[in-house]
């Protein structure tokens, strides 16, 4: 059977950011600064009041989006203290079932350390990333107001917003455990024709500054 021969430009796969969009995304800082009054675990799941109303609102939409297998963005609303100022987040996570005080702060993403607001009412996203695959997760947010002189921080806590991150795409190439490729072809086609052959070797005949010259035995469609 003829050789067939291949010529590929490299010069789109020299240099350059692979790195994906949405990754980009959830790993660059919010539009947000993070702040440094906050050093407290708010280990304890109720609110901390103090007086005058100066325990903040709570966030009653926090939900999950754009899950992959490794991360999730969060969305909320911002929510203001008793004067209607901004306030800042702490954001926890842990699999499902969640409970606050079991939970863990976020270590990767844009979620992660204490978040400053901005205006009450805006919406805030951020991402958690370094997540297991296939696996359920909560998530919950503290919404964290200063006291005055030393009486601490003043705190309320989110509804719990839950969601699954996706299969690992290098798994579907491996579903039987064995490290073997799974995915690929029968030996007959749906309606019982049989398979085009196997190229058996592909090489490299020819290589130049910006593209390569492949070359392989052509094959038959099965039925010769």
């Amino acid at each position: 059977m003829p050789t067939l021969f291949l010529a590929i430009g490299l010069a789109a796969c020299q240099g350059g950011d692979l790195t994906s969009p949405l990754e980009s995304e959830l790993t660059a800082a919010p539009s947000f600064a993070k702040s440094s009054r906050f050093d407290g675990d708010l280990t304890d799941s109720s609110p901390r009041r103090g007086g005058n109303g100066a325990t903040p609102d709570k966030i009653t939409d926090l939900h999950v989006e754009t899950p992959t297998s490794s991360s999730v963005t969060l969305v909320f609303s911002e929510v203001g203290d008793s004067k209607g100022e901004p306030v800042s987040y702490l954001v926890r996570f842990s699999e499902m079932p969640f409970e606050w005080g079991a939970a863990s702060p976020v270590g990767q993403g844009s979620c992660k350390g204490v978040l400053e607001g901005s205006a009450v009412g805006e919406t805030l996203t951020c991402g958690v990333l370094d997540l297991q695959a296939k696996t359920s997760y909560g998530f919950q947010v503290a919404s964290i107001r200063s006291g005055n002189g030393n009486s601490g921080e003043f705190f309320t806590l989110s509804n719990v917003a839950t969601g699954s991150t996706e299969a690992d795409p290098a798994d579907s190439n491996d579903q039987d455990g064995s490290g073997s490729d799974t995915s690929g072809g029968s030996d007959a086609g749906s309606d019982g024709s049989s398979a085009p052959g196997t190229v058996l070797d592909l090489d490299v005949a020819e290589t130049g500054d910006t593209w390569v010259r492949l070359g392989f035995t052509e094959v038959d469609d099965g039925s010769g």
